[in-house]
């Protein structure tokens, strides 16, 4: 073989290295772009989930050093609470937050806030994720599942004191999901309402109370028409954050591990802000209105 040939052999073996090696550089920078994510929900910043998801956001960004950024959308302001799982699978948002509150399409996480026992809002979170993952409900397979949260129980919080089965019959009394027939088979009569619009009902009196969990007392300032908190826990609500599948299946597997490595954490984290949140509620509640409590 001459020195020509050999020649030739040797550039085209480094031509054929260099490009392997430049489409392994490409490859890397592809992984490593920026990533931006949308995240819509329904409260405010402040009010709970708030916190807990800015918190979210700033770990993903800490666990994907930098890599990925995630645009927060409160309020309703992307997408409304009604719509948020419909807009996160046609992809109007990456990632949303709500309520679970149709038995029909979400029938395992709406039967767990039926009055099982749940102690608080923490316990509630880890049951729920840990029941999730677990069982992988076809109620979520068309999202990948971020986090899942669970409420503290809900108690009657009334105008009239109530410590006896005999004092809730016969009371209108607002309640939603799993706490309507909870309210039935206390003999009270549930009137169905948005939230915002108890304070109304209860001047009014078209209703005497309600029964959610302590969280509202403070946040819709409902402490200035109810006196009375009758201390024993009834059903929870759940609530969960989801990702457009799409988008998920889109991300770098090691983003898709970072995400994954924060899931229970931050669903067990978002239980015992609302259980904390819960406490400094019903402290205010009695500290600046002189709401009692009182057992059943």
């Amino acid at each position: 073989m001459t020195t020509q040939r050999l020649k030739r052999i040797a550039y085209a073996f480094v031509l054929c290295a260099s490009v392997s090696a430049g489409s392994a550089v490409v490859g890397v920078a592809t992984a490593a772009e920026e990533i931006k994510l949308s995240f819509a929900y329904y409260a405010s910043e402040t009010s709970w989930p708030g916190p807990v998801i800015t918190q979210w956001a700033a770990r993903i960004g800490e666990e994907t050093g930098g890599q990925v950024t995630v645009d927060v959308f409160p309020g309703g302001t992307l997408l409304d609470r009604n719509g948020m799982f419909d807009g996160v699978e046609t992809g109007a948002a990456d990632i949303g937050m709500s309520i679970i509150k149709d038995p029909g399409r979400f029938p395992m996480q709406y039967g767990f806030g039926l009055p099982l026992g749940v102690a608080n809002a923490e316990v509630g979170s880890k049951m729920i994720f840990d029941l999730v993952k677990e069982f992988d409900p076809d109620e979520l397979k068309g999202f990948k599942v971020l986090a899942v949260f669970s409420s503290g129980p809900g108690y009657l919080q009334t105008r009239k004191k109530i410590t006896s089965l005999e004092d809730i019959k016969g009371q209108e009394i607002r309640g939603t999901g799993g706490g309507v027939a909870v309210l039935k088979k206390l003999g009270a009569n549930p009137v169905g309402m948005s939230i915002r619009g108890v304070a109304e009902a209860l001047q009014t009196g078209v209703i005497n109370g309600y029964m959610t969990s302590l969280t509202v007392i403070k946040d819709f300032k409902l402490a200035e028409q109810v006196g009375h908190v009758t201390q024993y826990p009834f059903n929870v609500v759940t609530f969960a954050v989801v990702m457009n599948r799409g988008k998920w299946e889109s991300l770098p597997a090691d983003v898709q591990a970072a995400v994954d490595r924060i899931s229970r954490e931050i669903s067990i984290y978002g239980g015992s802000i609302y259980d904390k949140h819960e406490v400094e509620a019903v402290e205010w509640a009695k500290a600046e209105h002189g709401v009692q409590i009182h057992e059943l």
